[in-house]
C-alpha cells in the first residue's frame, strides 16, 4: 500500500517530511498546477534532508509527478488570493480572452478561451469543486454570461467543470510536455499521475516524452470520457487513481 503525502509549505521542511517518514509515507506527491521547478526541486532536497534525519528510510519515499491536465481555472482579483461573496441571483461573467484581467463581484478570467464555443444558456457549470454553481444565460464572443444559483465564497484559481462536455484542451499539452522532460526525467521522479486521461493514446503521449527511463504512470479518471474507456487505459498505465473530486462534479457520488 503507498501511503502519498502531497507536499505543501506546510509540509516541505525536512523535520516534518522526517516525521511523515516515520509515520507510514512512502510517496511524496509534487503537484505541478503549484508551484514551478525551482519549487518542486527544493522539495526533493528537502526529502534528501530528511534522510540525513532518518538514515534508515534512504531511498525507501518515492517521487509523483502530478500534471496539471486540461483543466479549466478562475483568474485573480484586483486584491491578491481574496475571496468574493457571490448571491444567489446575481449575475455573473466568465471573461475568456484575458486571464490577465483581474475580477471581482460580477465577474472573473477564466483559462480556457473556447467556452463561449462549448456552451449554451441553460447549461450549469461548476466551480471551486461544485461550490459556486452557475447557470449560463448569454454568450458572447468572448465571454459567457451566468446566473448564480447558490450563495458562495469564490477563490483564486479555482477548478471549473462543465459537466457532459469535452474541453478542447490537451492531456499532454506543451506545459505537461515540459514538465516531463525537464522536472520528472532529470529528477528521475518514480511516478507521473497524468490528470484527466480520456484515452488509451494520453499514456502513450505522456510515456513517449519519458525519455525511456521506467517512470511508471498512473492514470487519473477525472471525467466521463475516461471512465468509458476505462479498459483501455488500464491496459496502458501501472495505476489508476479515481478523482473523486472531479469526477464527482460530472456523475453522481455513488456512481463513483
Amino acid at each position: 500500500t503507498e501511503i502519498i503525502c502531497t507536499i505543501g509549505p506546510k509540509s516541505w521542511e525536512p523535520e516534518v517530511l522526517a516525521r511523515l517518514m516515520e509515520e507510514g509515507m512512502n510517496t511524496i506527491r509534487c503537484n505541478m498546477s503549484h508551484g514551478d521547478h525551482e519549487e518542486q526541486s527544493m522539495k526533493v532536497a528537502n526529502l534528501m534532508k530528511a534522510y540525513d534525519l532518518r538514515p534508515e528510510f534512504r531511498g525507501k519515499v518515492k517521487i509523483l509527478m502530478d500534471t496539471r491536465g486540461p483543466e479549466i481555472r478562475t483568474g485573480k482579483f484586483e486584491v491578491y488570493n481574496s475571496k468574493k461573496e457571490l448571491k444567489a441571483g446575481q449575475p455573473f461573467k466568465l471573461m475568456c480572452s484575458d486571464y490577465s484581467v483581474k475580477g471581482d463581484e460580477t465577474k472573473v478570467s477564466i483559462t480556457y478561451d473556447k467556452l463561449p464555443r462549448d456552451v449554451e444558456p441553460g447549461q450549469v457549470i461548476l466551480v471551486q469543486d461544485g461550490t459556486v454553481i452557475l447557470e449560463v444565460t448569454e454568450v458572447g464572443t468572448d465571454y459567457v454570461m451566468t446566473r448564480v444559483r447558490n450563495d458562495g465564497r469564490l477563490g483564486e484559481k479555482k477548478n471549473v467543470n462543465v459537466p457532459g462536455v469535452k474541453i478542447d484542451i490537451p492531456v499532454v499539452g506543451e506545459r505537461e510536455v515540459f514538465d516531463i522532460t525537464q522536472w520528472a526525467v532529470p529528477t528521475r521522479a518514480d511516478y507521473i499521475a497524468l490528470s484527466f486521461v480520456q484515452s488509451a493514446e494520453d499514456v502513450r503521449e505522456c510515456r513517449s516524452h519519458c525519455g525511456g527511463m521506467p517512470i511508471e504512470i498512473i492514470s487519473k479518471i477525472e471525467n466521463i470520457e475516461g471512465m468509458k474507456n476505462f479498459d483501455e487505459i488500464l491496459a496502458e498505465s501501472e495505476g489508476i487513481m479515481v478523482a473523486r473530486g472531479d469526477l464527482g462534479m460530472e456523475i453522481p457520488m455513488e456512481k463513483i
